[in-house]
């Protein structure tokens, strides 16, 4: 999570208590206690013992150090004894070492150790300026206070000073008949101390020393491996900012420049493969249509080099696609059911729009997610709360902070847009709760849809609201969910009969049993067993742990029978992932269940919601289950068939265009 604040402070609702969205406030300091939130990233060309005794020497090798140090040491390939040196030096505690052929660029191995990194947050610095572990831990005061995805490092100007320099903007100016980009720096000047000025953001981040919470990689994507020399990070920074994403500056850390000297590591030689630097130019005009400036250049080669010659860094004026539309799906948390909807939305209509999806795990505050879609043609909610929280008085105070009155703000990124949602729940439809949400369904959204023909009937027999316009049902993806193992069920009399239960058994349990785990199936099962009944349950529970979806499939393939005892769903996605996987299903007649039934399945809907109910079509289940077993099987795989995203996906591409 991001944000250290509740940023809907004013709604309480089942959705909000998920454990895995993790909206709600958290005590716990950013970086985490003795920094188990944290990794830091070094890549240098300093021989591993020396860089490893750097990282000692900053306290980053201790019992109360919990975070992890990932150190790239690029080597020469043609110096045999540099490789045998290296790899003869092995990782200390916390200290995990990583070597690399000196052709290999820094933003390749970036994503590299990105993709081994679980901490929330990252740090990347040169070796020189590594800060102590005692410096870094001011940072906590910074995201606390200025909640942002990035952070730089302002360098204060010498020791004596109150002078400080930080990153100031990317800007374009034209000249020789070119637009090129760059950058600016600013000095500031502070009366007391650095703890007491304003906060500032920059427009790119510092090639010296930056922090990035790890999330916003799987939202906007790695550093690009086409660039190189720092271009990589102005490219970053670029769709940091084209997603509405803030660098800010610490104001608790800073870097010392009387620091740099003090130690004497080897200096990496200006030398540069001339054929990777163009390639890094090129591929930069090509993906901007820009040029970058000499004082970029000049920077990276340390001084203008000669031998790129102007023919270099033309480029062909490049055929643009044509353009589609821009959907913005916005879902809660990553790896989890509105997740995997948007997903198959972005997979199986990719050819019609241009999808970006955010979760509000990773972007909490709901004018951030407005500004970072302000050039989408729709943003659709599949939590249509989240949108509605709009008029909470802690937005007006969060307007002020960035220094936008509301009124501006509504004429940015609210007045003439286009926002939508569907509705995948049965929540909110007391008479006070309708009459609360009239001017949100009939002014905030233009439109919403429903995901089951039970909800299109209620929310079309509300009279103050507009009526849904589609039903826009969940798929299932048929590519992933298979029959595997189907051969257990021959001679399954012989055996205990395995019943599965899926999903997250605590889901507002402070409230009530909406799932029916804790009351109606567990009990029913433990009283079988009492009977003697040969009957156990296999859970995939997110209790117990997190499956992947992707996973999923495994589970299925251990269970002889999947049960929903639900009281209420939009769409139990377990049942038809078991169906795909030819699990017969006992089921209360919630969501879509009943639509995608067959027959004989239709049989084994629970008459009433109750312990005894089901218990007792368990244990008709369990004495017939010989002769059941294969007949409701292969009427589920035949029947799923129709339920496939890339069939259901279309009901959501009709959807879109009545908007658009």
């Amino acid at each position: 999570m991001i944000m250290t604040r509740n940023h809907m402070p004013s709604i309480k609702s089942v959705f909000l208590y998920e454990d895995e969205i993790g909206i709600l406030t958290q005590e716990e300091k950013a970086l985490g206690k003795n920094f188990k939130n944290l990794s830091i990233i070094i890549i240098t060309e300093e021989n591993a013992k020396n860089a490893v005794g750097e990282i000692k020497r900053n306290g980053y090798v201790s019992e109360d150090f919990l975070g992890k140090v990932y150190l790239a040491v690029k080597y020469s390939k043609n110096n045999a004894h540099e490789i045998l040196a290296a790899q003869s030096t092995e990782s200390e505690k916390n200290i995990h070492i990583r070597y690399f052929e000196d052709s290999t660029t820094d933003s390749k191995i970036k994503n590299i150790l990105l993709k081994e990194i679980n901490t929330q947050w990252v740090l990347f610095v040169a070796l020189n300026f590594l800060f102590s572990k005692e410096e870094l831990l001011l940072v906590n005061d910074d995201i606390k206070h200025q909640p942002c995805v990035s952070y730089n490092f302002p360098v204060l100007i010498s020791k004596d000073s109150n002078r400080i320099s930080m990153n100031g903007s990317l800007t374009l100016e034209y000249s020789d008949y070119q637009i090129r980009l760059d950058k600016k720096v600013t000095e500031i000047v502070f009366e007391s101390s650095i703890e007491q000025q304003s906060f500032y953001f920059s427009g790119f981040l510092e090639n010296k020393a930056h922090l990035i919470n790890h999330l916003i990689f799987s939202n906007i994507g790695y550093f690009d491996e086409n660039l190189s020399f720092g271009i990589e990070l102005i490219d970053f920074s670029i769709r940091l900012r084209n997603s509405g994403l803030f660098i800010g500056n610490s104001k608790n850390s800073i870097i010392e420049k009387h620091k740099i000297a003090q130690h004497d590591f080897k200096k990496a030689e200006t030398s540069f493969d001339t054929k990777l630097l163009t390639h890094s130019l090129n591929s930069f005009q090509n993906k901007y249509n820009v040029l970058l400036s000499d004082n970029i250049i000049s920077s990276i080669c340390g001084k203008r080099n000669e031998k790129l010659s102007e023919s270099d860094t033309i480029i062909e004026k490049l055929d643009f696609p044509i353009k589609k539309p821009k959907i913005a799906l916005i879902i809660d948390a990553e790896n989890w059911a509105f997740a995997n909807i948007a997903n198959q939305l972005k997979k199986n209509l990719s050819s019609y729009y241009d999808f970006m999806i955010i979760p509000t795990q990773l972007i909490s505050n709901l004018h951030h997610v407005l500004m970072m879609t302000k050039d989408c043609d729709l943003v659709h909610f599949f939590w249509r709360e989240f949108i509605r929280a709009q008029n909470n008085s802690y937005y007006t105070l969060y307007n002020k902070e960035i220094g936008i009155s509301d009124i501006e703000f509504d004429e940015r990124f609210i007045k003439g847009r286009k926002f939508t949602t569907t509705i995948y729940d049965h929540l909110f439809l007391s008479h006070d709760e309708i009459l609360e949400r009239q001017s949100f369904y009939n002014e905030k959204i233009v439109a919403y849809s429903v995901c089951s023909s039970k909800l299109f009937q209620i929310y079309n027999d509300i009279s103050c609201y507009p009526s849904p316009k589609i039903v826009t049902e969940d798929g299932v993806d048929l590519t992933l969910f298979k029959p595997v193992n189907l051969t257990r069920f021959n001679n399954i009399q012989d055996r205990e009969l395995v019943v599965g239960w899926a999903g997250n058994s605590k889901w507002a349990g402070d409230i009530e049993d909406f799932k029916g785990f804790h009351s109606i199936l567990k009990p029913a099962v433990e009283e079988l067993q009492m009977e003697g009944l040969r009957i156990r349950l296999e859970l995939a529970d997110r209790q117990n742990g997190f499956i992947p979806h992707t996973e999923m499939v495994n589970y299925y393939a251990k269970i002889d029978l999947y049960v929903c005892p639900s009281k209420i769903e939009g769409t139990p996605n377990p049942v038809l992932e078991s169906m795909a996987c030819g699990v017969p299903v006992i089921s209360t007649d919630v969501g879509v269940v009943r639509d995608a039934f067959g027959p004989l399945q239709k049989e084994w809907l629970l008459a009433e919601r109750s312990q005894k109910a089901l218990k007792e079509k368990l244990r008709k289940f369990y004495f017939e289950r010989e002769s059941l077993i294969s007949n409701l099987s292969n009427e589920n795989i035949e029947m799923i068939k129709k339920w496939d995203w890339s069939i259901k996906s279309q009901n959501f591409k009709s959807f879109f265009d009545s908007v658009l």
